[in-house]
């Protein structure tokens, strides 16, 4: 089934059945011929394999505090430079979730220094593929 559709419930019927409407996609798929430079810094090294250490084979997942230079209109030029991985979940070895209101709370606590990067999620994939 298409990621593009609803769901509504058929109310003259007493089994639940759901009628399928399409809806239009909201975002354009962009097709990139480039990619951007993304600078994984030393600290953002130590960090990653911190976690992997602390978590086994378990999924973790948190945010990711970076700096752009650059727009998305010259792809080539763009360079996107990781400062921090913010850890939020320790998950099981194929699930990891968080809650985007305990996201929001953080980077409050956080104040300036939120201010100065674009905040992306990141999370493991530990066994995909196999």
């Amino acid at each position: 089934m298409s990621k593009n559709t609803s769901f509504k419930k058929n109310k003259n019927k007493k089994k639940k059945m759901y009628q399928v409407t399409p809806v239009k996609p909201r975002l354009t798929e962009l097709e990139l011929l480039n990619k951007p430079t993304v600078i994984i810094t030393k600290e953002v090294q130590n960090e990653i394999l911190y976690f992997h250490s602390r978590t086994g084979k378990k999924e973790w997942s948190g945010f990711l505090l970076f700096e752009q230079e650059g727009t998305l209109e010259d792809i080539n030029a763009l360079r996107l430079k990781t400062k921090h991985i913010h850890l939020l979940d320790i998950g099981s070895e194929t699930f990891t979730t968080y809650s985007s209101d305990t996201m929001e709370e953080i980077i409050e606590d956080l104040g300036d220094v939120a201010l100065n990067y674009k905040i992306g999620q990141c999370h493991t994939h530990h066994s995909m593929g196999k």
